[in-house]
């Protein structure tokens, strides 16, 4: 079993011989992760999403991507308008080779419910939305899951 922490989570693999890690920093604040599931209000790809500190990140079937931004340029765009562009980076974190949809399951379940009522479209309204601290995708390979949790 591999564990290691990135980003304010811990992610963990199971039952791997080897495993090559690359890890990157950001400046984190302290924060409650919540993994929220894809019930329709998202691309179909997201599985979950939760806010972190400078972004996004989405669990996908393939891997994580992680949407990030200056967090300062983003509020003076929101609210005194004194900028008008905003850096922004992508990193997509892929699971090569591994199983093309892997079973995703949210564990420990906060008690709130997210309601997401996106424009006229009912079909893109999602409501009773849970959120969880934990999610597991289960043999992303044979015998091997992947699981992330917010520490």
């Amino acid at each position: 079993m591999v564990i290691f922490v990135c980003y304010g989570l811990k992610y963990t693999i199971k039952n791997i011989g080897l495993f090559l890690l690359v890890l990157f920093s950001v400046k984190l604040t302290a924060q409650e992760v919540r993994f929220i599931q894809n019930k329709g209000q998202w691309n179909s790809r997201v599985l979950f999403k939760a806010d972190i500190p400078g972004g996004d990140l989405f669990i996908t079937a393939q891997g994580l991507v992680y949407n990030l931004y200056d967090e300062g340029a983003l509020h003076r765009v929101q609210h005194d308008k004194s900028i008008e562009q905003v850096n922004a980076h992508s990193l997509f974190v892929d699971f090569v080779g591994a199983q093309l949809a892997p079973v995703a399951i949210g564990q420990k379940p906060y008690q709130t419910v997210y309601n997401y009522y996106l424009g006229n479209d009912k079909s893109k309204w999602a409501s009773n939305v849970k959120g969880f601290k934990k999610v597991v995708l289960q043999n992303i390979y044979p015998n091997i899951d992947f699981e992330i949790e917010g520490v």
